[in-house]
């Protein structure tokens, strides 16, 4: 685009953004979560600039710049505020000044260097009208170094291994490499049109790979959220280059937020965990397909678990995920209004294709019972636990047998056999031979 704002939208879209924010109570809610956060982060240091914040570890220093630049630039779009976009302006170029993109100390590992080279695009584009020329080309620079970080520091993350492709990891390494090449995309810059062709294939590949063929993202409700965090803000920026719309062409992405109807547990809007996960609801991004494809029980869901679990910042985005909570005024073509799955004559049962089976008894009222068995396989091998054949109950408010979350992973510590007291093996597959409810 010759012109920024472009890759969310343009100063000619902001008014029906606007509009649409206030359109309902939840989407309301949003709006008030956005600007809570932005006034959190006006009180952030820029001198020096803090890796680490009151909001973000180390370890997701790269997803806290995204969350920072990207919360008070759209807040001050969104709310017509000035004040915001001058700090998230200070913070933009306090980090492109104060870091870099191969020091360890600054970025750990690949996924912080994807993280932040989006929070360093997303800065780009949309504090752009604040910025200087100097300014401009001394955040395209830093861009750049991020795009040859990305692409020639060795990792695993290059291989096209399908269990590879379908991992989180790769969505989040490769959308960041495809938002470096749009942003340098009108700059004399010879690898940008290789950075673009890697970017579209692997995304794409992710995109059509993460999920079973009846929408189980086998990472897990969070780890599917951060790969379509990591996807879905390129591949926004891409359509509305005149590049293809990867996240139209993969219908079966309607049914990924299945995951978050289905593990909704009947109170306290607690998650069941499997896998790598926890209890939390899950990030803005899962409720990407949700949104775009019309999916108002996939909605409720995610809200229930919000509204019940007392978590209402987590509609606006925050530290440990990446950002997409502007997405939600923007996804679809109309607003979606939350269904009730009870309203919907919704089953009380499910069996995904990939081995997971879950039972309720019904979908609303904190007594309801929750029933759950896993026995399937995973595409990817980084998030999966020694857990075939457990199973989970959860009734009356209490767990009776739960899932251990994150730690531990040993079959051990899940509802499953051992034999002669042996663990399973890492990465061992489960079958599912014949289901009946």
């Amino acid at each position: 685009q010759d012109s920024h704002p472009s890759f969310f939208f343009t100063e000619d879209e902001l008014p029906a953004i606007r509009e649409r924010s206030q359109s309902l109570p939840w989407l309301r809610d949003v709006r008030k979560e956005i600007r809570k956060k932005a006034d959190l982060y006006m009180k952030l240091d820029s001198q020096p600039y803090r890796l680490v914040t009151d909001y973000n570890g180390f370890g997701t220093a790269g997803r806290g710049l995204q969350n920072f630049v990207g919360t008070l630039a759209f807040a001050g779009y969104l709310l017509e505020e000035p004040r915001y976009l001058d700090k998230a302006k200070e913070l933009l170029l306090a980090a492109v000044e104060q870091t870099e993109p191969d020091n360890r100390k600054h970025w750990r590992g690949h996924l912080q260097v994807a993280d932040a080279a989006q929070g360093m695009v997303l800065g780009y584009d949309l504090v752009y009208p604040l910025l200087t020329k100097t300014e401009r080309e001394l955040v395209l620079t830093e861009i750049r170094k991020f795009g040859h970080e990305l692409t020639y520091h060795k990792s695993a993350w290059g291989m096209e291994a399908p269990g590879v492709i379908s991992c989180n990891h790769s969505a989040v390494h490769y959308g960041a490499l495809g938002l470096v090449s749009l942003a340098l995309w009108n700059s004399d810059v010879p690898e940008k049109a290789y950075w673009m062709q890697r970017a579209i294939g692997r995304v794409d590949g992710y995109l059509g790979s993460f999920i079973d063929a009846t929408g189980y993202g086998t990472e897990g409700h969070h780890y599917f959220a951060y790969g379509l965090g990591g996807s879905s803000v390129f591949a926004w920026a891409l359509k509305r280059s005149n590049g293809p719309d990867l996240m139209k062409r993969h219908e079966s992405l309607a049914l990924a937020a299945d995951q978050v109807l289905w593990k909704l547990l009947p109170f306290e809007g607690r998650m069941l965990a499997l896998n790598d996960n926890n209890e939390i609801p899950s990030d803005v991004a899962s409720m990407s397909g949700a949104l775009i494809y019309r999916k108002p029980h996939q909605l409720w869901a995610w809200l229930e678990s919000i509204y019940q679990s007392d978590r209402k910042p987590l509609l606006a985005g925050y530290g440990g995920t990446t950002y997409t909570a502007p997405f939600l005024f923007m996804w679809g073509d109309q607003p979606l209004e939350p269904v009730s799955p009870g309203d919907g004559g919704i089953p009380l049962g499910h069996h995904f294709e990939s081995g997971r089976v879950m039972l309720r008894s019904g979908w609303e009222g904190g007594d309801a019972a929750h029933f759950s068995m896993t026995s399937g396989y995973d595409f990817h091998r980084g998030h999966d636990q020694q857990d075939e054949n457990s199973v989970t109950f959860y009734a009356y408010g209490e767990g009776f047998l739960i899932d251990p979350q994150y730690e531990p992973e040993r079959s051990e510590a899940h509802t499953t056999l051992r034999i002669h007291g042996a663990e399973q093996i890492k990465g061992g597959d489960g079958h599912i031979a014949k289901y009946r409810e």
